[in-house]
């Protein structure tokens, strides 16, 4: 199992199950995390816990923090990520864009929403796949789809 020790500022990095803060000096596991059972025990005490766990195979293929100011205040800061999702599960998971609140503190503390969904027509079929997330100088939120080759653009309207 390869380690890396982190040495720069607070960043997110993703595995397809689990979201991880780092800071500076931490410690990651760059392989699948298995929450039922150890498998390298001799690496339990040394692996962070993840900040937020994610469904097998969600795949968290692109982030962004937003950094806008068209979204209401409560969003301002939090994550979004585009969850690409697994062609080869008999349930699909995944297929859509979450939002990882961080509640102004800059921490997430383990919960995230559905945000933009509706890509599956059912177990067989769907016709989106967010593939990358970016926030636009308006504050919009963008999404690419490789699955209908689209980008997508989330606008705050108000209530």
């Amino acid at each position: 199992m390869d380690l890396a020790t982190i040495s720069f500022p607070t960043t997110l990095l993703t595995c397809n199950e689990v979201v991880f803060t780092v800071g500076r000096g931490g410690t990651w596991a760059a392989t699948r995390i298995r929450t039922s059972r150890v498998n390298t025990p001799e690496l339990k005490d040394k692996v962070i816990t993840p900040d937020v766990l994610l469904q097998p195979h969600n795949a968290s293929v692109g982030i962004a923090f937003y950094d806008g100011k068209q979204f209401p205040p409560e969003f301002w800061g939090d994550i979004f990520a585009a969850e690409h999702g697994s062609w080869n599960k008999s349930v699909r998971a995944g297929y859509e864009v979450i939002r990882i609140p961080l509640h102004q503190s800059g921490n997430a503390t383990g919960e995230y929403e559905d945000f933009l969904t509706g890509f599956v027509v059912d177990n067989k079929r769907a016709w989106g796949r967010p593939a990358g997330v970016a926030i636009g100088l308006d504050g919009s939120l963008f999404v690419t789809d490789d699955a209908s080759n689209s980008i997508w653009r989330v606008k705050y309207v108000g209530h």
